[in-house]
């Protein structure tokens, strides 16, 4: 079983002690961070502690869990960390940066707006965004990358069958002639609630589930 320390929400009420971040961060955030008492991974136990849990794939093999180990007050990031030490900091559902993969990346950062900011919101496809990588071998390269909206689907986590906003992301990095189609599913708050990525050629194509999401009941 999994067992991780979920962090505390004392912080998350989404006021004021947090940096910058639009409210479709926010409730990436909020969504994931509800306990911090340390827990081992079950569906009963997950749902009472309403607990961070992402499903993971890499490479094609067999799907693991890692449960939510930290968040980055200053910049939103969500470090989700497996039981052998895989490592995957996200921000609302992107991948930032990786530990313990095949090949790993230091980092990725948007040059140019950044449409998980803001759930999606407004984007046209003929906006290109940039972002800058730094892999782990040191090299640092630019990406640039376009969104399209592809549908909705429905998508099945802990919780149940959700209807989500398909965005395919056409990323291209022009110094390794790499083009690869990126997938997202976004619900209405614009929470990544599931993707499938591949930043750069030799990094394994990642597979995320967002297990533990379920929909926040509004009055």
């Amino acid at each position: 079983m999994l067992r991780f320390a979920a962090v505390t929400v004392s912080c998350l009420m989404l006021g004021g002690c947090l940096s910058t971040g639009t409210q479709s961060v926010a409730n990436s955030v909020s969504q994931l961070v509800r306990s911090n008492i340390e827990i081992d991974y079950d569906d009963t136990k997950m749902r009472a502690a309403g607990a961070g849990v992402l499903q993971a794939q890499f490479g094609g093999r067999g799907s693991v869990y890692m449960g939510l180990h930290s968040l980055n007050l200053q910049t939103y990031d969500l470090l989700f960390v497996s039981n052998d030490g895989v490592g995957l900091e996200m921000y609302n559902g992107h991948i930032r940066a990786t530990t313990k993969l095949v090949a790993d990346i230091r980092s990725v950062t948007p040059l140019s707006g950044d449409p998980f900011f803001d759930g999606f919101l407004e984007l046209h496809p003929a906006k290109t965004y940039f972002w800058k990588i730094q892999s782990a071998s040191g090299y640092g390269l630019v990406a640039h990358a376009r969104y399209r909206f592809s549908g909705t689907e429905q998508i099945k986590t802990a919780y149940g069958s959700w209807d989500l906003a398909h965005w395919v992301e056409s990323w291209s990095v022009e110094e390794l002639d790499y083009q690869v189609d990126n997938h997202y599913w976004v619900d209405k708050q614009g929470i990544v609630v599931k993707s499938i990525q591949q930043p750069l050629p030799d990094h394994e194509r990642m597979d995320l589930l967002l297990y533990s999401y379920k929909p926040v009941v509004t009055q």
